[in-house]
Formats: structure tokens, sequence, C-alpha cells
């Protein structure tokens, strides 16, 4: 990673790519290294911008009448009855 792109901090990669690239590098990310990771990328939506997520992560990506957003998951202790 250290090769392609800038470590802001540590396990925090910024970096600029095109496509092919970053298919071929989250296919890495998920398949081999099989890391928690997030993603965010530059794409012609509303937004500007998608987002990839693999792994154990804080938060949950959803897709919300074509926004990209982000909630916590509920933990099973709060959840209602159904």
């Amino acid at each position: 990673m250290s090769r392609l792109t800038i470590e802001l901090k540590a396990g925090v990669f910024v970096g600029n790519f095109g496509r092919r690239v970053r298919e071929k590098l989250w296919a890495r990310i998920t398949e081999e290294w099989k890391v928690d990771a997030l993603m965010i990328y530059k794409t012609n939506t509303e937004q500007g911008y998608a987002a990839l997520s693999n792994g154990d992560t804080s938060r949950e990506i959803v897709d919300f009448e074509g926004m990209v957003l982000t909630q916590y998951p509920v933990p099973e202790s709060k959840q209602k009855p159904a």
C-alpha cells in the first residue's frame, strides 16, 4: 500500500487510482488480505463519490434513495421485539 498511497496515520491510506487499479486493489483487500477496510472513491453520482466496506467496521454503508449514508448498527439488546 505504501508504494501507491500516502499513509496519513497508521492504517489510514489515501491515493488517487483509476477504476481498474481500484478494482484490483479492492479484490486484494477482500480476498487475499481479508482486512477491515473502507474505500471511498470519486464517481459520477449526485454526491460525487461512492463507498465500499469490508469486514468488521463500526458503521454500515447504506444506499438511501441514491445517496450513500452511514449508520451505526443497532445493538441486539436495543432492538425492539418483533
